[in-house]
């Protein structure tokens, strides 16, 4: 609904005299009654109470602009909309062709009463394109800056700098004192090459001291020899409070090639060492570090206290098999819940490590392109009882999973029915993620009955001319899933299906933005019938608060919650 219908009423309503009457019923209009008659109707229109205002703005939420509008609109809408417009929290993205203009001129004609709220900052910038400086970008840069000196100190308490095309932004950035200033900061995302690059240093070393409270620490961007020691320095004197880590080393990055040189590990005074010892930290985050253990081993050996980590994500880090056959156990790890191993694990080590494990509650098990096939009934076998999210991927093709995902296993008297990979031992799985290739022919794939998410990624196969319908894709997916419920006597709880798919040229270079649908449910003659909606990930957000597979990238918010956990 508009903001211009919603307010209507507002306009019909007219101000009463004194005695309570309206005074266009005492002019003569030459409506007459007539008119007296619109008076009493426009004063009949009922006004909300403030709980149902609450209600209706806080479905708003994802929509900025209406509640720009409605700031506006009345007061009463101004202080109620105020609330929800950023609930302590800021966002600005920024682009080649979409800037967070209208959200920097808003927030800089606050008050000061009214922006002392914001505790979270989120600055992004994920351009499609590859970016450019530009005379906008230098006009949003200046704006950002006055944005940010006009905070008060201690005031953040989670600050973020993230994406490829965020240096264009920060020329103007006012820099360390500014983040000296917010001692509260608990989270802090920073990119420590497009920072120093933005103030000409890219050498510049962070003062000890900083971020006395830091809970959690994510570098997107690792990329020099000189940021090992910015690391270090932030974390030296954390080792109470530091709760969760993320370290990224970008492709092609000077630090990348230098770990990728065993040779380069020879000599002692390659790399800064550090003592610590993080004593309560429970998520790792770790990408594109080649030669990890002999890295941790030479320069951090008392880092990481690996009975206590509670999650562990490897991305893109090769040469990395010994350590994970050292650690991954549940001697060395009894707390593990969370394993992701993202193209780094072979399915050697990978049929090596699962059956030692504990139980786990998260798998993200993703196969580089040349690697073999493991054997996935393994996970069924040790962690079928406790899963509760599973992504499976192969980056060679998707459709490798076949033999195992669709393989109908038929029990024989006294049990009479059939079995496969997902229909059974699986009671807390609610999110899978699987290969596009599983769901795009007519052989039935089965999914856990107690299924709530499920995300289908990969590269789709144009075999024999077939196209890319999500939308019937989906729609299959689901009646086979209800087919499968209903045989055991159960209700479907799938509720969203999304495609975040990559297309290869030359008919689409990327999905950039997922294709998800709400599936209801809806009987007709003793059948329940599966309708679909196209949404978007605000939506799923709200209606799904807990669910973690939707938000593997997170871009914008690198956390998965407010205690700046990884998962």
């Amino acid at each position: 609904m508009s903001t211009n219908a919603r307010m209507e009423p507002a306009v019909l309503v007219s101000s009463l005299d004194d005695d309570g009457s309206d005074p266009r019923a005492k002019e003569n209009t030459g409506y007459g009654v007539d008119d007296i008659a619109f008076a009493s109707l426009s004063l009949s229109v009922p006004v909300l109470p403030p709980e149902i205002l609450h209600l209706i703005f806080r479905y708003l939420v994802p929509a900025k602009t209406t509640l720009y509008n409605l700031c506006l609109a009345s007061k009463q809408f101004k202080d109620i909309a105020i609330e929800y417009l950023y609930r302590g929290e800021v966002r600005l993205h920024f682009d080649q062709d979409v800037h967070p203009e209208m959200d920097l001129d808003h927030f800089l004609s606050l008050p000061d009463t009214e922006s002392k709220t914001i505790k979270g900052l989120f600055i992004s910038s994920f351009p499609e394109r590859p970016s450019r400086q530009t005379v906008k970008a230098e006009i949003m840069a200046v704006k950002l800056k006055n944005f940010l000196l006009k905070l008060q100190p201690d005031q953040l308490d989670t600050f973020v700098l993230n994406g490829w095309g965020i240096d264009n932004y920060l020329q103007y950035f006012p820099g360390e004192p500014f983040l000296r200033q917010q001692t509260g900061i608990r989270k802090v995302c920073l990119p420590l090459a497009s920072l120093f690059w933005s103030q000409g240093a890219s050498e510049r070393v962070l003062t000890p001291g900083i971020f006395p409270n830091l809970e959690s620490l994510y570098v997107s961007d690792m990329c020099y020899l000189s940021h090992i020691r910015d690391v270090w320095t932030i974390i030296e004197d954390k080792g109470e409070t530091l709760k969760s880590l993320a370290i990224l080393c970008p492709l092609g990055s000077q630090l990348k090639s230098f770990l990728g040189y065993p040779d380069m590990f020879s000599n002692p005074y390659t790399f800064l060492q550090i003592e610590v010892a993080l004593k309560v930290l429970r998520d790792l985050y770790i990408y594109g570090f080649p030669n990890l253990g002999r890295f941790l081993n030479d320069c951090a050996r008392n880092l990481i206290d690996y009975k206590i980590l509670r999650s562990l994500r490897l991305e893109q880090c090769p040469r990395i098999e010994s350590l994970l056959q050292t650690i991954c156990n549940i001697e060395e790890m009894p707390s593990l819940k969370s394993l992701q191993l993202i193209e780094t694990c072979s399915p050697e080590t990978f049929e090596t490590i699962i059956p030692r494990l504990s139980p786990l509650e998260t798998l993200y098990i993703i196969f580089p392109r040349e690697q073999n096939l493991p054997k996935y009934d393994m996970i069924k076998y040790y962690h079928s009882k406790t899963l509760r999210r599973v992504w499976i991927e192969h980056k060679n093709s998707s459709y490798v999973l076949d033999n195992t995902v669709r393989t109908i296993k038929f029990k024989l008297p006294p049990d009479n029915g059939y079995d496969g990979f997902f229909l059974t031992s699986w009671p807390l799985l609610e999110e899978v993620a699987l290969g596009i290739d599983l769901v795009r022919d007519n052989r039935p794939i089965i999914l856990p009955e107690n299924l709530r998410v499920l995300r289908i990624v990969g590269t789709p196969r144009f075999a024999n001319g077939a196209l890319y319908e999500p939308a019937r894709d989906a729609l299959a997916i689901a009646k086979k899933h209800v087919y499968h419920t209903s045989i055991k006597n159960k209700q479907p709880r799938l509720a969203v299906i999304a495609f975040f798919t990559l297309i290869p040229p030359p008919i689409y270079v990327t999905a950039q933005h997922p294709i998800i649908y709400l599936v209801d449910y809806v009987r007709e003659e003793d059948k329940l019938i599966p309708i679909l909606r196209l949404t978007d990930i605000g939506a799923v957000r709200w209606l799904f608060p807990d669910m973690k597979i939707m938000e593997f990238e997170r871009r914008d918010k690198p956390w998965a919650d407010d205690d700046g956990s990884l998962w």
